[in-house]
Formats: C-alpha cells, sequence, structure tokens
C-alpha cells in the first residue's frame, strides 16, 4: 500500500491541500476546529511527512549530527539527551554516533553526515587538529565542539573548565578543614584528567601556607598486624567506621603471617573479594564503603617456619601444618589468583646470581599489557582483566577441546571450583598480554592452572 499523501489527508479531512499545509507548516493560521479535523484525519490514516519534500519547500534539513567518544559514557548520554531536548524545539533531529575516539571512524561518520546534507555537527573531536573537519567545512556545514579546548577562533566551543572546575573543589574542601583528601580521577590519557590533576595541585600548592599538602599519585597501601579484628579489617563498630580493607581501596592489602589472622576475620573478607564493597547493618544504619583491593598474603611453610627450607629441624606434624593453613579456610584461598612458593636462597646462590630484569623493563611490559586489555575491552563496562565478568570471559575465551577436557577434570575432580576457573582465565589472559599474542592458547591455561597449585604447601600465597 503507497504512503498516505497530503492529497489523501484533505480529501479525508474535506479540506483543501493548502488548509493541509497549513496545519503541518503554520497550525497557529488554522482555525481550532479545523486544526483538530485535519489532524484527526493525520492520525486515521498514518500520514508522515516526508523530510525530503519539506527540504525541497524550505531548503536545508532537519537533521543535525551529533559525534561524541562512546555514547555509553554517562557524560555523553546526559549531553546528548540535553541536546535531543533542545534540537526539538526548533523542529529538528539529532543524528547521534560514537567514534570510539579513532581519527578514521570519526572522519567516515563525518563523511556520512556530509552526504546527507545535515544542518550542523556538534563533535567532540578525536584529536586536537582540524584536518577531519574538512569534510565538513567543504560542504558548508556549521561545526561547534563539544567538551574539547578552543581550537580555532573560527569554531564555536562549549566546554567546561575542568583546571578551575578541580581547583575550586579542592579548595573548598581545604577551607572547610580538611587535610586528608582523596582525589579519584581518570586516566592520564584523557586531556580532562590532565586539567583536573592540574587543578588539584594549582589549589594545594595556593594554600601551601596553611596546608602543606601534596597530591599523592601511589596507590594506598595497607598492612594490619595479624591481631586485627573484624571490625578493624572490614569495618563496623557501633558508630561504623571503614577498616583497613577500605583504605585499600584501588590499592593493596597485604596481610602478613595470614594463618595467624582470626579466622572470623579473614572470613569477613569473602564478601568484599567478589564484590568490591562492604555492606555494615546497624539497627539504625547501613553504611557501604568501596573495597576493591588487591590481596597479598604472606605466610611460613609451617608454625615454626622450618618445613621447605630445612624439613629435618621441623617441628610441626603433618596435622599442625593442615592445621595452619586450615585457619585461612578454603574459600579464602580459592579466591586467590596466585600461590607462589619462594625457598630460601643459599649465600652461594645470593653470590652468584646473575641481575634480574631491570624495574623500568618489567613496567613498560605491564603499561603495555593494561593497553591491550583496555583496547580489547573498550565496548565492555571494565578496563582490566581482574574486573571482567565470569560469563564475557567463558564466552570469549576460545580454548581447544583437550584444554576444556582438562578444566572439566580438575572440577569433577573437585581440585578447582567455577570459581577457579573463571580466575584462572583471567590469569591465562593476561599471561597472553604480557607476551603479547592476541589471545589465551593452552600453554597460558597450563600455566595459570600451576600458578593456582598447592600440592606440597598447602596455601602459601
Amino acid at each position: 500500500m503507497a504512503h498516505p499523501s497530503v492529497r489523501d489527508v484533505a480529501e479525508k479531512a474535506g479540506v483543501s491541500v493548502g488548509t493541509v499545509s497549513h496545519v503541518l507548516n503554520h497550525p497557529e493560521r488554522v482555525a481550532p476546529a479545523t486544526l483538530r479535523h485535519v489532524r484527526t484525519a493525520i492520525d486515521e490514516l498514518g500520514f508522515v511527512r516526508s523530510e525530503t519534500a519539506r527540504r525541497l519547500r524550505h531548503g536545508g534539513s532537519s537533521l543535525v549530527g551529533v559525534l561524541v567518544h562512546d555514547i555509553s559514557n554517562p557524560f555523553f548520554t546526559e549531553a546528548a539527551r540535553g541536546i535531543e531536548d533542545r534540537l526539538r524545539e526548533d523542529d529538528r533531529v539529532p543524528m547521534l554516533g560514537s567514534t570510539d575516539s579513532d581519527p578514521d571512524r570519526e572522519r567516515e561518520l563525518m563523511g556520512l553526515l556530509a552526504g546527507l546534507d545535515v544542518r550542523g555537527v556538534i563533535v567532540t573531536p578525536s584529536t586536537s587538529t582540524l584536518d577531519n573537519l574538512e569534510v565538513l567545512s567543504g560542504r558548508g556545514i556549521r561545526v561547534v565542539l563539544m567538551d574539547h579546548p578552543p581550537i580555532s577562533a573560527e569554531l564555536p566551543t562549549v566546554s567546561g573548565d575542568d583546571v578551575a572546575g578541580a581547583r575550586a573543589a579542592v579548595a573548598h574542601l581545604i577551607e572547610l578543614g580538611h587535610r586528608r583528601i582523596g582525589f579519584v580521577n581518570g586516566p592520564a590519557s584523557v586531556r580532562q584528567s590532565v586539567d583536573r590533576r592540574a587543578g588539584a595541585l594549582a589549589a594545594i600548592a595556593s594554600a601551601a601556607g596553611e596546608f602543606a599538602g601534596r597530591l599523592s599519585t601511589v596507590p594506598p597501601f595497607a598492612s594490619p598486624h595479624h591481631t586485627a579484628s573484624a571490625a578493624a579489617l572490614v569495618g563496623g563498630g557501633s558508630m561504623p567506621k571503614p577498616g583497613a580493607a577500605s583504605r585499600a581501596h584501588r590499592g593493596v592489602l597485604f596481610l602478613d603471617e595470614m594463618p595467624e589472622f582470626p579466622t572470623s576475620s579473614l572470613q569477613a573478607l569473602r564478601e568484599p573479594m567478589e564484590t568490591g564493597r562492604i555492606e555494615i547493618h546497624r539497627a539504625r544504619a547501613a553504611v557501604t564503603y568501596p573495597a576493591r583491593f588487591q590481596l597479598v598474603g604472606a605466610a611460613n611453610p609451617c608454625r615454626c617456619g622450618n618445613y621447605i627450607d630445612a624439613p629435618s629441624a621441623c617441628t610441626c606434624s603433618v596435622r599442625d601444618r593442615r592445621d595452619y593453613f586450615r585457619r585461612i579456610g578454603g574459600p579464602i584461598l580459592d579466591r586467590f589468583d596466585l600461590n607462589v612458593v619462594t625457598r630460601r636462597l643459599s649465600r652461594a646462590e645470593l653470590a652468584m646470581s646473575a641481575a634480574g630484569e631491570p624495574s623500568a623493563a618489567v613496567r613498560r611490559r605491564v603499561a603495555e599489557a593494561r593497553e591491550r586489555q583496555r583496547a580489547r575491552l573498550s565496548r565492555t563496562p571494565w578496563a582490566v582483566n581482574a574486573q571482567v565478568d565470569g560469563t564475557w570471559l567463558r564466552r570469549h575465551t576460545h580454548l581447544d577441546d583437550a584444554t576444556v577436557r582438562g578444566l572439566d577434570a580438575g572440577m569433577a575432580a573437585g581440585r578447582i571450583s567455577m570459581r577457579a576457573v573463571d580466575k584462572v582465565l583471567r590469569v591465562a589472559w593476561t599471561l597472553a598480554d604480557l607476551a603479547g599474542r592476541e589471545a589465551p592458547d593452552r600453554d597460558d591455561v597450563d600455566c595459570a592452572l600451576t600458578l593456582r597449585a598447592r600440592e606440597g604447601f598447602h596455601g602459601a600465597t
């Protein structure tokens, strides 16, 4: 069936084509009764005004292009909604696209918009150059930059001042008397993150006379004593306060002499190790503290410490050693990614050992691996392998049948749990990233399984 036309609407409403045109374009010129009558006919016929015809009559498109880095980013989602609301007031329609901060994709989308002769384009440029914008300017299409500093006097720009914003926020906290101020920032590769850090540092510098502080970029590190209670470790009290786990948020929680910690304290870590947060409920209130930490535990091979390096001198029985690590508990040990057994080096080994790999080289290799992870996970809610959901891991990790059967056999024998399988896959992906491979292979999975093994040393981590 052909789409209904303006003439069809006029015939059904019993009015002229000109009256229907007035209803569509100048409704204020039409009597209310006639307006209602024509609009009823439009609804009953399902008439939709042709955009092409409108452009021929009035000139110009009603479409406005909107190009952002990533529409899944909440900032751009909110911005897009504001743009849509404002354009609607002028009878304009946005065409939204994500460039992924990729100049090639940005240029491709700009070419598509130019081919549609859009009214204008609002864009967050992928680079600070004007090269891609020539695709639009060559067609006479107007451009407005969003969330980007001015790069040309001819281009209008709508952007916040991240330096001033961060400076004002930190200065306000200092004026209120706060001296331990947390600053959560984005990656250094993002301009806004760099600007906000500069603003925070400027506020600290300006208050140096009364506040001799500085902005620390070192991740937090917490190392509670093994006598720490559950409340000291995860938080609590009649007036709830955060514990060591929250103070180590986005950093390292180090538990030396881990088997010496009270079992109740260690078991309290199970939930935050999974969820990255701690919930404390009291009769009058409930609080939630962040607790996404990297847990590092250290322990002797037994209570006397001689079992591995001097077995003949060990005074612990088999039962003593088993009970020693049983205090940690299987559910906690199952949440560890790696178990590493170290032996005491002799004087001769120390004297003859070759120089290890420089820390700078290790740092560079780790940074490259993390960049591979960010690129691979750019369209997901995660940034690094440690954050990835198990379902996604199992769906996107393609292993040969023999490797899968090996994992199944380990689960059937009770050597590894489903949680452990996910952890093995995360470590395997990390090994592949460190080696520069696109995906883990059987060797990576076998190595990850070996790094989890606790044979001969019950739970040294």
